[in-house]
């Protein structure tokens, strides 16, 4: 591994470690987007599953995505990258629902960065990314696998910035 690579994968680690202490940012009155992120306790798989149901489906999304996002930086660290499919399948079915929720209204964006069509067409680009972390993680490709996980975390953090804070 480069040493360019190993500093990536450093960050990597560095965000997970962020990501599992963060504080959650309401959105509306009585819902949390990322409910997952509360408190100060690392977040595990049994944290999380106590954690109430999400209140909608971009918030089931939401969470699939934040537990395979932790789950795929252990996966980096660890050079176990056949574990990352799995999370990225389950990204993938949530979609399917927030689509739906998007599609009959159920969802409105909680900051106006832009119209339905643009958080539509960001979603898209951003589903292709992951089907790009796939096909790296499938090569076993450590390396491209580690820089393709830096580009979907650069694809949360523009969303969340045009759409979320």
């Amino acid at each position: 591994m480069t040493s360019s690579s190993l500093r990536t994968a450093y960050a990597l680690l560095a965000l997970a470690a962020a990501l599992t202490s963060c504080k959650s940012h309401p959105q509306e009155p009585g819902a949390d987007l990322h409910a997952d992120h509360a408190g100060s306790a690392p977040a595990t798989a049994a944290a999380t599953a106590a954690l109430p149901p999400a209140q909608n489906a971009v918030q089931a999304e939401m969470r699939l995505l934040h537990e395979a996002t932790r789950d795929w930086v252990s996966a980096i660290a660890n050079n176990t990258l056949e574990a990352i499919p799995t999370g990225i399948h389950k990204v993938h079915q949530a979609r399917t629902a927030t689509e739906k929720a998007l599609e009959k209204g159920e969802y409105e964006l909680p900051k106006k960065g832009g119209t339905l069509d643009d958080f539509k067409k960001q979603d898209e680009e951003f589903h292709d990314e992951l089907v790009a972390l796939l096909k790296a993680s499938k090569a076993n490709d450590l390396a491209a696998t580690t820089k393709q996980l830096g580009v979907v975390l650069e694809g949360c953090t523009s969303c969340h910035t045009k759409y979320r804070f």
